[in-house]
């Protein structure tokens, strides 16, 4: 049974972890499967003509926002050329209640929701034997074992280029805006098996290491950890990156960071408003006050990229409201102040409670207010 993990990615420089988490746990139970990546950037007959190339058995996509409407093209089209071949979709777009009927109907076999590194090999294995009894229910965060998707066919890709990595799966935050919220429990990995793997990505000369971690410092035992190891890669020309909770950063947290050589680590802190009112309704539990304070700290030493994040369009915002939020996030000085405008993303509360906001927005994706 020939298998096929195809990624669609956002950019070129962008290689998405999820194939290969999948690859390495197909491995781990036998199975083989190979990987076939692109980018948004290549045109659909290229994508197409490559997996009709393959002659795969089993085509399985990983479906997210920036690829969705190539991936239900891709879909249509190969049910039609080769109705034989089992089509699996996983990811965020096929993650949320009612999913299913969009890819289904262009002609998907199965859908994954959530963690598919259990759920693939066992629903592959079902494949094989032709077993129609398989259930693939549950959504909710895998197991406390780290598997490492950093096979040497990845490690021979990532030269020059941004990888990801994550020390720890799922968020104990509820922001009504964010996927994350939805995700059932909060692991963290290992140290040691993160250090393991970031030596791999070091030596392979990935030039910047992004961690995926939703909430990166919500242990401080497990983010100094972290911070410990990242140490030791200095002068190695590689930068860490890091998505943190500024307002939580312990003292210790952020003795860590200011005593960090320079260019080693970047940190991006989403303050995204500071309106109370708006706060509570979207379930956002955070002390702007000392988020601020935390990151002119960490600013004056001069030795961290910050990076700063603002939401344009949350619930009870206006203009003025989101004129003081940017002024007073402006404060900080950071080296970087993304304004992104809402995004009501399927399975998200925000967007089940659209009609009492009264938004409009884009039905298809980005989603955008």
């Amino acid at each position: 049974m020939k298998v096929l993990l195809i990624a669609i990615n956002a950019k070129f420089e962008h290689e998405g972890l999820a194939v290969w988490y999948l690859k390495q746990a197909c491995q781990n139970k036998g199975i083989p499967a190979k990987v076939l990546r692109f980018s948004i950037n290549d045109s659909i007959q290229r994508i197409w003509a490559s997996i009709m190339e393959e002659q795969p058995d089993v085509a399985a996509f990983s479906c997210y926002i920036w690829n969705r409407e190539i991936v239900i093209k891709l879909i249509s089209d190969l049910k039609k050329a080769k109705p034989d071949c089992y089509v699996i979709v996983g990811g965020p777009e096929a993650s949320y209640e009612g999913s299913e009927k969009d890819f289904y109907m262009y002609g998907a076999d199965f859908i994954i929701r959530g963690e598919g590194e259990s759920k693939l090999p066992s629903l592959l294995k079902a494949i094989e034997k032709k077993d129609g009894s398989f259930s693939l229910d549950g959504d909710s965060c895998g197991g406390t074992e780290y598997i490492s998707p950093f096979c040497s066919e990845y490690l021979s890709l990532i030269k020059d280029r941004i990888a990801y990595i994550e020390s720890s799966r799922g968020c104990p935050y509820r922001c009504s805006y964010c996927l994350s919220s939805v995700s059932r429990g909060f692991i963290m990995y290992p140290p040691e098996e993160i250090e393991a793997d970031i030596r791999k990505l070091v030596d392979a000369g990935a030039k910047t290491i992004k961690f995926v971690d939703r909430s990166f410092n919500v242990s401080e035992r497990h983010a100094l950890a972290i911070w410990d190891i990242v140490r030791k890669f200095s002068g190695r020309n590689v930068t860490f990156h890091f998505e943190i909770n500024a307002d939580i950063l312990s003292d210790a947290q952020i003795e860590s960071l200011i005593s960090m050589p320079a260019g080693l680590v970047q940190i991006e802190a989403g303050i995204q408003t500071v309106k109370p009112e708006t706060l509570k309704e979207i379930s956002r539990v955070m002390d702007v006050d000392k988020a601020v304070d935390n990151l002119k700290i960490i600013m004056g030493k001069g030795n961290i990229h910050v990076h700063t994040d603002l939401i344009a369009g949350l619930p009870y915002d206006d203009m003025n409201s989101f004129k003081k939020a940017f002024n007073r996030v402006y404060e900080i000085k950071a080296h970087h102040l993304q304004l992104g405008f809402l995004k009501l993303l399927h399975g998200t509360r925000i967007r089940l409670e659209a009609e009492k906001h009264g938004y409009k927005y884009r039905e298809y994706p980005p989603y955008e207010v």
